[in-house]
Parts: C-alpha cells; sequence; structure tokens
C-alpha cells in the first residue's frame, strides 16, 4: 500500500503557527502575463523570458521595491501581454514581448510607455498562487480554490477580475491569494472559503478567518494592522484601520496603537515567539524543519468607551 502523501499547507495548520501577520511585505508589485506553460520554478526563469527583461526586474526590486510575479489568465491571447502595477492598480494591455521592458520602466520609473496607454484597472483583482512548479501545495490548493472562484463569481455576479500567478511567499500557507487594490494577503484558503472571499474582496473589506495581513507593512506593524482588522470585523465597524506610534522595547517585545472604525484605540503588546516550521513541501520530504520567529500578540488593551478586544 502505497503511504498518503503529505502537504505542509495541512501541516502547518496542524502545527499552530499563526496566520495573522505572515503577510511577505512588498511596497509594489509587477504582475506580467506569461503562459503558464512556460513558467519554471523561479519566476523569472520562464522559458523564453528576455535576458535583458529580467536583470531590469531584478535591479527594479532593489532600487525601487517592485516585486515581478508572472500571471495567466486563460481568456488572454499568449501571444500579446498585460502588466499590472499594484497597488497603483494600473495595467498596459497587448504588448509585444519585445516591448515589455519598455513599459516595466514606464510604470516602475515614471515615462511614457511608448505606442501603449496606461489604464486604471477598473475591477478588484484577486491573484491566486498555483505555482506547481515550486510547491506541490501551491498547484493543489491553490488551482482548487481558483476553480471555486470562477464558479462562484459567475454563481454571485461578482465583477472581480481573478488571475493566476506564481509565488507569492510562504509555500506553508497555501493556497495563498492577493487582493488589489488594497494589498491584502491570505493564506490557508480552500474552495469552501472562495464565496465569503469574493464577497469581501468586491466591497473592499478584509477577509479575517483568512488574513495574513497587508503587504505594505512588515514586522509588528503589519501584525497590529491584522489584529485591527479583526477588531472591526468582530465588532461590525467600518472605517479605516490605522496606525499610531510603536514602542519596541526590545529585540522580542512591542507595543503598538491601532485606531479602529468607532474612533477608539487598541494598545496591542506583541511579543516574538520562535515557532519550528516546515517551509514547504520539498523540505517537508526531507524531514527538516526551521526555527522561525515571529510576532504574536500577548494582550490587547482598549480605551475606555468601548467592548473589551480579544485576540
Amino acid at each position: 500500500m502505497r503511504p498518503v502523501r503529505e502537504f505542509c499547507s495541512n501541516v502547518s495548520m496542524r502545527g499552530g503557527e499563526p496566520l495573522l501577520g505572515s503577510a511577505i511585505p512588498a511596497r509594489r508589485m509587477l504582475f506580467i502575463t506569461w503562459p503558464k506553460t512556460l513558467w519554471a520554478e523561479q519566476e523569472l526563469e520562464a522559458k523564453g523570458f528576455p535576458e535583458s527583461l529580467r536583470s531590469y526586474l531584478r535591479r527594479a526590486q532593489r532600487h525601487f521595491g517592485v516585486v515581478a510575479q508572472l500571471a495567466c489568465r486563460s481568456d488572454l491571447s499568449p501571444d500579446r501581454h498585460r502588466l499590472l502595477l499594484m497597488p497603483e492598480n494600473v495595467v498596459v494591455s497587448g504588448v509585444h514581448r519585445l516591448e515589455i521592458e519598455t513599459v516595466a520602466r514606464a510604470l516602475i520609473e515614471g515615462g511614457s510607455p511608448g505606442a501603449y496607454e496606461i489604464s486604471p484597472v477598473a475591477a478588484p483583482s484577486l491573484f491566486v498562487c498555483t505555482h506547481g512548479q515550486r510547491d506541490r501545495c501551491c498547484a493543489k490548493y491553490g488551482f482548487g480554490l481558483l476553480r471555486a472562484l470562477e464558479a462562484e463569481r459567475t454563481r454571485r455576479g461578482l465583477w472581480i477580475e481573478l488571475w493566476e500567478c506564481t509565488h507569492l511567499g510562504g509555500d506553508r500557507f497555501a493556497a495563498n491569494a492577493f487582493a488589489f487594490p488594497w494589498a491584502h494577503m491570505y493564506g490557508r484558503l480552500r474552495p469552501e472559503h472562495a464565496g465569503s472571499l469574493l464577497e469581501h474582496v468586491a466591497s473592499g473589506r478584509v477577509y479575517v478567518p483568512a488574513y495574513r495581513g497587508s503587504m505594505l507593512h512588515h514586522g509588528v506593524r503589519q501584525l497590529a494592522e491584522a489584529i485591527g482588522q479583526a477588531e472591526c470585523a468582530a465588532h461590525g465597524l467600518d472605517g479605516a484601520v490605522t496606525l499610531g506610534s510603536v514602542v519596541e522595547h526590545s529585540e522580542i517585545s512591542a507595543d503598538v496603537e491601532v485606531h479602529v472604525g468607532d474612533g477608539s484605540t487598541l494598545l496591542v503588546h506583541c511579543v516574538r515567539r520562535q515557532f519550528e516550521v516546515t517551509i514547504d513541501c520539498r523540505q517537508l520530504d526531507t524531514g527538516r524543519r526551521r526555527q522561525v520567529r515571529r510576532w504574536t500578540v500577548e494582550r490587547i488593551e482598549r480605551r475606555p468607551g468601548a467592548p473589551s478586544a480579544s485576540p
């Protein structure tokens, strides 16, 4: 009898590593459409990807904080390409392969895209990692989620652009997805989450049960913002979550002020804890584990005038 094949995403869920505050920080993301049949384990090593474009995108990440990913959609021609820059929420369509670098430079650095037009993205966008060349969890859970999202989008009549994309970071949190223009990252998604996730993305709200955090924050600030979103969802509060002062008492202890939708303020006491995790399915197959340090919530204080919060 063949042994049952294990998946790092399931191991992660059983291991108790928290999801909140695990998002990959990135100030900007550039998605370039590329046929999925040409994807490789490393995004920019895809078959036919121009060397000069690859070199430029690596420099752009260092100098401009732009993370490049590949994307695809079954209704698009493989002969022309789209470039989407997030969270600016703009797109250039119908780009010839030899002109992708010119358009990428225009989007990232400012300037003219030549004969092409930079347009606003008209609908919310949800990018789902289905990068099976990178990890089997991304294939299994990412593709299953995508099919469920497509069915629910049709059933509910929602206007949302759905994309497959390459590695978003954190294979053990698959299925992973990014919602733009809000830069919300989600993880541990399964087909049963599809309908609720789409309803929240369509209205610009955070779907807290699968929320990893905002890509626009990192470290303890990212965790505190996610806690603020959870608080708003728990109490039905509208309005933006904003961060106030951050006091770092040590490398493992910090307090963050979080302003939530009813005008009140949370003081989130955070501590860094160590978790032993399986990073991805490749590591799972070798039996190796890794120690990671993560910010976690120790307690939450709420200023007078509203119910107590809980992590």
